[in-house]
């Protein structure tokens, strides 16, 4: 995937306010968590084959009922990466050894690097202080940047409001186009 440019940087901020539409209990936590796996990929979670099959079967069998969701979820502006979530995944007979295949397929694919996911933060930080969107305050933005930036945006979980709310259950895929 290429590096990023102004038009490139304002395609991802289309897709979270896509995702925020349609997910109104997202807080900056879940945004940039979204911005993360589709700017890097699913490598920062894949660690071995045998653990990511072990995980995946045993959150397959253990799944707890959630809201209504779409099977395929694109998490970059090309649609070449998704978040498949499990519930309809498994509700329309999908197979778990197919989707454990893709998801360590997606692993080994290409993605953009940590400069991409500052460069595309920053705008997107900028944008929602320009415009008051979604209920992020100016201070809360530039607070969560200072954090990301002190971190080194680090790799982080959904936020417990997102969870109660959602329950989340996906994994990331490549989708060939």
């Amino acid at each position: 995937m290429e590096g990023l440019t102004g038009p490139k940087i304002d395609n991802w901020i289309h897709l979270i306010e896509d995702h925020l539409q349609q997910r109104s209990g997202m807080g900056l936590q879940d945004v940039y968590k979204l911005l993360y796996q589709g700017i890097l990929g699913p490598e920062h979670i894949i660690d071995s084959a045998d653990h990511v099959t072990a995980h995946l079967r045993s959150e397959w069998e253990n799944l707890l009922k959630g809201p209504v969701e779409s099977l395929v979820e694109p998490i970059h502006p090309d649609g070449t990466l998704a978040r498949i979530n499990l519930r309809p995944f498994r509700a329309s007979g999908g197979s778990l050894d197919q989707l454990t295949e893709a998801c360590l397929d997606a692993s080994r694919h290409s993605f953009q690097g940590v400069k991409d996911l500052q460069a595309v933060w920053s705008r997107l930080a900028r944008y929602f202080i320009e415009n008051h969107l979604y209920g992020f305050t100016n201070q809360d933005v530039q607070n969560y940047t200072r954090w990301l930036q002190e971190n080194d945006f680090p790799t982080v979980h959904h936020s417990e409001n997102y969870r109660q709310i959602y329950r989340p259950a996906y994994r990331l895929v490549f989708m060939a186009q």
